[in-house]
């Protein structure tokens, strides 16, 4: 029963995204316990309060971005649109340069807790500044997701490269 339950929440969640959750079916056929631990992870990578829309889903779609998985980053888009953050934000996060104030931080963030930036100290401290501990937790966990679910599916053998993704997002920003 569990089991079907997982299989149609997972089986939704791929069409409502036009994304394939076949390997999310695929571990709750093999172990039902690991399915409900993932369930719950995915649950705890979507906490973002008190963050501002923005914040979160730059450092996310950053941090998939680095994690280099196309589905996961289109995944990703998604939602954030669906949180309202429009496909030009997304193609500036993207390109490194935001206009959004939240969104900049949010992807620096990112980024320099991912590369190990000398500067992240100074971007730890304006987070905490911005937006208080609550929010740096935030931001971790919005950065810790956005390379969870890659690597994850990585693993498993589903992966796939974003740069397909991306030169198809460039190609539509060309052509205006």
């Amino acid at each position: 029963m569990i089991r079907h339950f997982i299989r149609r929440a997972a089986n939704a969640m791929g069409r409502r995204y036009h994304y394939d959750a076949g390997y999310i079916n695929a571990m709750a056929d093999r172990d039902l316990s690991m399915a409900i631990k993932y369930g719950l992870a995915t649950t705890f990578f979507m906490h973002r309060k008190p963050l501002p829309a923005s914040a979160f889903w730059a450092a996310r779609l950053t941090a998939t971005r680095l994690a280099d998985c196309g589905s996961c980053l289109e995944l990703v888009m998604a939602m954030a649109r669906e949180e309202g953050i429009g496909a030009a934000e997304l193609a500036a996060v993207l390109r490194g340069a935001p206009a959004q104030p939240d969104a900049d931080l949010g992807m620096r963030f990112a980024a320099g807790a991912i590369n190990r930036a000398d500067g992240f100290a100074a971007t730890h401290a304006e987070a905490l500044h911005r937006y208080g501990e609550a929010g740096v937790d935030a931001l971790a966990i919005a950065v810790t997701g956005g390379q969870f679910f890659p690597l994850l599916k990585r693993a498993l053998g589903h992966g796939n490269s974003c740069s397909p993704v991306l030169a198809r997002m460039q190609a539509e920003t060309a052509r205006g």
